[in-house]
């Protein structure tokens, strides 16, 4: 008979389940975000693969600079201010890639793919805690 990986057990828990659920979703922001991003670019502005690639460089970077920082205010603050503060910017940056014109420089654009780094930087080592 198979064992499961985790214990089912776990899922008792609300601080781990809601942090599995949170984790989910999170990826799976990622991930689509992600993906519509290298089509719109490839299809609506012309990118090459390669171009549209690295035009989420900037959510890469940011990503990575924030995670750290994020860890260290979890064990200073606990996991409450970047779980909230990467939820408000990943937010607000949601609702201005919602109306913003397809015509818009590439600045723009990678500002607002670096506040999504950095809203999912911040909200990936509390999560992980949480757990």
């Amino acid at each position: 008979m198979s064992q499961p990986v985790l214990n089912p057990r776990f899922f008792h828990s609300v601080p781990f389940t809601s942090s599995v659920i949170t984790a989910l979703a999170l990826f799976a922001v990622q991930g689509g975000f992600m993906f519509i991003m290298s089509v719109y670019l490839q299809e609506t502005r012309g990118f090459s693969p390669l171009q549209a690639g690295a035009a989420l460089i900037p959510l890469a970077l940011c990503q990575a600079v924030a995670a750290p920082v994020s860890g260290r205010l979890v064990s200073a603050r606990g996991t409450r201010p970047p779980l909230v503060l990467g939820g408000l910017i990943l937010a607000a940056a949601g609702c201005v890639l919602a109306v913003i014109p397809d015509d818009v420089g590439m600045p723009p654009l990678a500002g607002l793919f670096a506040l999504i780094g950095l809203s999912l930087g911040l909200v990936n080592p509390p999560i992980t805690t949480t757990a």
